[in-house]
């Protein structure tokens, strides 16, 4: 199984997401990997993530996650960022935005925050 955490930068409702061996869920908050149904075997597949409106998701539930035999990518916004922070202790990392934290381009959490509603309404 794979889960897919997204938001703003990929909508949930994109047709690619819609398969069934694919679990879309909205952006990553604390907690989230924590979800019984994310098992050993598993893909994560971490995109958006909230940062102001709840709890982030934080550096040592991925490493949870990773410990369990959870594989774990990130890509594009806040996965992006983590990936290039955590990839010395198994975390994947993929597209230009993974690069570009790589290389030291881009530094800093504002540089990949994507604009959400503090109810989670991904239209707002």
């Amino acid at each position: 199984m794979i889960h897919v955490f997204t938001g703003p930068t990929l909508a949930p409702s994109e047709p690619a997401l819609s398969t069934g061996h694919l679990r879309a869920l909205p952006p990553a908050r604390h907690g989230d990997f924590d979800d019984a149904a994310i098992e050993a075997g598993h893909t994560v597949v971490l995109i958006d993530g909230v940062y102001h409106q709840a709890p982030a998701l934080r550096h040592k539930e991925i490493l949870a996650a990773i410990a369990r035999g959870v594989r774990v990518i990130g890509a594009a916004s806040i996965g992006a960022l983590r990936a290039a922070e955590l990839h010395g202790h198994g975390m994947i990392g993929s597209g230009r935005i993974y690069g570009a934290y790589r290389r030291g381009v881009l530094t800093g959490d504002d540089e990949v925050a994507v604009g959400q509603a503090p109810d989670g309404d991904l239209n707002a």
